[in-house]
């Protein structure tokens, strides 16, 4: 993965979770019933959001990784 798709996907990424956000948030101010039921649903959302950031995260770390191994494998080739 290039940095420029990981940039893509986090652009991407982030969006999902405004707009998961941004659902909630209309719900809880629409919804008249149980509020419960309101808060359930505030907490599979703020699940979901984690997720996606610690998988976020964790790709950027990969990523990283991936740029090192090819920047060490180009100094090998100029070397030789």
């Amino acid at each position: 993965m290039t940095p420029k798709e990981f940039v893509s996907l986090a652009i991407t990424m982030l969006v999902l979770l405004l707009s998961l956000l941004t659902g909630y948030v209309l719900l809880a101010l629409v919804y008249e019933g149980n509020p419960l039921l309101v808060a359930l649903i505030g907490f599979i959302v703020l699940v979901v959001a984690c997720f996606l950031v610690v998988y976020l995260y964790k790709l950027r770390k990969l990523v990283d990784m991936g740029e090192r191994k090819e920047n060490q494998k180009d100094e090998n080739k100029t070397k030789e």
